[in-house]
């Protein structure tokens, strides 16, 4: 044209991955992808970078599953029909998305966020910070520090070059990415959660309370009591012991629409990332939040002789909804000394070993099936998640699994309990293939 090009538009809103297949390449009139390649070659051909914000479109269950292999297979397509084998690619991980539900938009986002380990001379710019415009698209503040950041990025990888300055604003650095998580003892038997990431400008900062993390499991997610941002480095001190902590997993932006506040001192962000497994991975259904809760019963001098119930109509159990991850029932026992039936269902879609992880804080007698498997009567406050842990063989199909609590002489709170399945192999926990025990409403 003989005219300087800084960008040509190729984008087109609200597409999926599926609409720039390469494959769909034959006519640029109909394909989002050939017309891309028509309008770099009208512009002579060669191009310094691609810049790419993308994603929401297969943030479901379904799609989200082939982003990674639908992203490698593009950029290849395009390095080839552009004939440059190390074009420097920058892409955009999806920011915020003011709607309720559960969306697949952490599984876009971590997919994301792992892209530069799969394809070389790939960039990733966070924009999960940025305040929006309205229930998904970033306003006009928040599009120029986008662009900022993707110009830095695209500087970073030698794609383009960027005047001098002392502002730290143009430093040419590459993204901010997750180094390393570890976890510390603490003061009191608590635990700190200390993350480490690389590529910081200067030291991060956030311009009020630090925001953003998350300690999560299938059912649950806690923040820390306390934020620390040290240099390159953030601090989470957690009020949890450490095994509790090492069964969860770390987030941050977790959710379609997070507070993350946390940037360097040239004004870019953290990327969101989890779950991050905090410990050995393991086959762990949810917390059981809604078992049937018997009436009273009448106190006894010795659980061990406690047998199971001839008549379970008599307990008149009846369901109920917890929050979090802890039956408590406190509240009801005021201060009886007593014994409360806990009675929960599960589904076995085929024959497995398993492993029941209770917590308490009065002396507990369990049955399976009908069948005695634990007491202990020396139950004590405080209950901790995984006090005992007791190994069962589940056939395919119903089980019943029943804990008769004593109240402790009405100083009992309640339990934990939920289900592992054992003999999974590394592989199977890394994929997250197997098959678990489904809690059944009752």
């Amino acid at each position: 044209t003989g005219v300087p090009q800084g960008i040509i538009p190729c984008a087109h809103g609200g597409t999926s991955m599926a609409q720039w297949h390469p494959r769909k390449s034959s006519s640029p009139h109909e394909s989002l992808y050939a017309s891309m390649i028509r309008r770099v070659q009208h512009c002579g051909g060669k191009v310094a970078g691609m810049l790419w914000y993308q994603g929401e479109a297969e943030a479901n269950r379904t799609d989200g599953r082939a982003y990674t292999k639908d992203m490698k297979n593009l950029v290849a397509a395009v390095r080839k029909d552009l004939h440059a084998t190390a074009l420097p690619w920058v892409m955009v991980q999806l920011g915020r998305f003011i709607r309720p539900g559960a969306l697949a938009w952490d599984q876009i986002r971590e997919q994301q966020r792992r892209l530069p380990d799969a394809i070389d001379h790939l960039a990733v710019v966070p924009a999960i910070d940025l305040e929006l415009e309205d229930g998904i698209h970033i306003g006009g503040d928040g599009v120029h520090l986008l662009g900022r950041r993707l110009a830095q990025a695209m500087a970073a990888m030698g794609a383009v070059k960027v005047l001098t300055s002392k502002d730290p604003r143009d430093a040419m650095v590459k993204p901010i990415t997750l180094s390393k998580v570890r976890l510390e003892p603490g003061p009191h038997s608590t635990v700190h959660i200390v993350v480490e990431f690389e590529n910081v400008v200067g030291s991060l900062r956030a311009g009020s309370r630090p925001m953003g993390f998350a300690v999560a499991d299938e059912t649950l997610s806690t923040l820390p009591v306390r934020t620390d941002l040290e240099k390159n480095r953030v601090v989470l001190r957690m009020v949890h012991q450490m095994h509790e902590v090492s069964q969860r997993a770390l987030h941050y932006g977790k959710g379609n629409d997070p507070l993350c506040n946390i940037t360097d001192e040239a004004d870019r962000s953290l990327p969101v990332f989890g779950p991050i497994a905090l410990g050995k991975p393991r086959a762990l259904t949810p917390w059981i939040m809604t078992p049937q809760v018997s009436e009273p019963q009448g106190a006894v001098s010795d659980l061990k002789k406690l047998l199971y119930p001839d008549d379970m109509a008599a307990l008149r159990l009846v369901g109920q909804s917890f929050a979090g991850s802890f039956c408590d029932i406190h509240s009801q026992i005021e201060g009886r000394d007593a014994v409360y039936y806990f009675r929960c269902m599960i589904e076995c879609p085929e024959s497995m070993p398993l492993r029941l992880h209770m917590g308490y804080d009065g002396p507990v007698k369990v049955w399976f099936d009908g069948r005695e498997v634990y007491h202990d009567a020396k139950g004590n406050n405080p209950a901790h998640e995984h006090l005992a842990a007791i190994a069962l063989r589940a056939t395919a199909g119903r089980h019943e699994t029943l804990v008769a609590l004593d109240t402790n002489g009405g100083n009992a709170w309640g339990i934990f309990w939920r289900f592992e399945r054992t003999g999974v192999s590394a592989t199977q926990l890394r994929d997250r293939n197997y098959l678990l025990p489904r809690i059944l409403a009752v």
